[in-house]
């Protein structure tokens, strides 16, 4: 066997200062895509301009568990194919260097990042998502008494509901001369009070309006007749969909606390074990795949291992939505994808790598 010397290091330091390269590329484009929207929502009132910031850093963690994977993914495609279409390539390989073996090389960088992607699956994105749900709760702009502007009459819910404040105070959260006006098929709604008071129950994040001295007016279609009622203080709950939604999501659950009997949060453990696994196996399948053609470029294989990339996750994806529904194959979880594309890397590593 020829000794390869100084290669594995050699081979490190071009994969470190390619990967460094990709990583910072895509989390420039993913944070500003993704701070660009979350500005819209601030200009549109959904959200609090004072926690922009801090709700794009409680995203991140989601925003790592893909792109440090495909980071790697590109980055090992792009080390084998400037390699390749530099002729070093086929000399390591005619000194006994296999796929098995550049990969043992590339283990330095795989591994740790393998086990910081499950650190982050299983321990800080089920936490940050968690703060991210009271970031929401507590600041989002999601009802519409928020942004409402004084002296201002504002229609919603499609024209089918009406709201008028004469004065909002943000700070102590009142609200003064108010007229709410709701219509459903069936009746027509008026409220009328004095004054009110918007809080947030703090043990469980629900919104509600408490309303001092004021009528009701109710209209029924079917006799359009009103009934009128007279109160001293009426209360009722704020509907907030998108927090309901984030509240009942399980991916915001500790990872020790998810209950395996319950088929969705079994599901979302598979779900957070699927991604270190995917993170070794797409290495797996770049170093397969990253093999060139002679005269071929450094980035002839960079379109298909995107493609089989974004397969990869599109199929986890996809088996999340089946599996939801059915508590059997929850059980199995993503296992069927991780070896379906593990077996798609042992085809390209025969291929590609066939003795010279």
């Amino acid at each position: 066997m020829i000794d390869v010397g100084i290669a594995p290091r050699y081979c490190l330091r071009e994969l470190l200062a390619v990967f460094a390269v990709v990583f910072f590329v895509l989390m420039l484009i993913s944070l500003g895509s993704r701070f660009t929207g979350y500005l819209q929502d601030a200009a549109a009132g959904e959200l609090a301009p004072e926690v922009l910031w801090l709700v794009l850093a409680l995203k991140m963690p989601d925003f790592l568990q893909i792109v440090i994977p495909f980071s790697l993914y590109l980055s090992i495609l792009l080390t084998i194919g400037r390699l390749d279409a530099d002729s070093e390539m086929p000399i390591f390989q005619i000194a006994d260097v296999g796929p098995l073996r550049l990969l043992s090389w590339f283990g330095w960088v795989v591994f740790p990042v393998v086990a910081f992607i499950a650190y982050f699956s299983f321990v800080v994105t089920p936490d940050a998502r968690a703060k991210f749900l009271d970031v929401i709760t507590s600041q989002e702009v999601v009802s519409e008494f928020d942004v409402i502007k004084p002296d201002t009459f504002r229609t919603f819910d499609n024209g089918q509901s009406v709201s008028y404040m004469g004065q909002v105070d943000r700070e102590a959260m009142t609200i003064d001369d108010v007229f709410l006006q709701e219509r459903t098929p069936s009746t027509d709604v008026t409220v009328l009070a004095d004054r009110g008071q918007y809080y947030v129950e703090p043990e469980t994040g629900v919104r509600y309006l408490e309303l001092f001295s004021g009528h009701r007016y109710a209209q029924n279609d079917s006799d359009r007749g009103y009934s009128v009622a007279t109160f001293d203080s009426m209360t009722q709950r704020v509907e907030i969909e998108a927090v309901d939604r984030l509240r009942d999501d399980p991916s915001r659950i500790p990872s020790a606390e998810l209950n395996r009997n319950d088929p969705t949060e079994r599901l979302e453990w598979h779900w957070r074990l699927a991604m270190p696994i995917m993170t070794f196996i797409v290495a797996f399948i770049a170093v397969g795949l990253g093999r060139i053609k002679p005269r071929s470029g450094r980035f002839g294989k960079i379109l298909p291992g995107l493609l089989i990339f974004v397969a990869y996750y599109a199929l986890i994806l996809g088996s999340m939505n089946q599996l939801q529904t059915s508590t059997t194959w929850s059980a199995i979880g993503f296992w069927h994808v991780h070896l379906l594309m593990g077996l798609i890397g042992i085809y390209f590593v025969r291929k590609n790598w066939r003795p010279i």
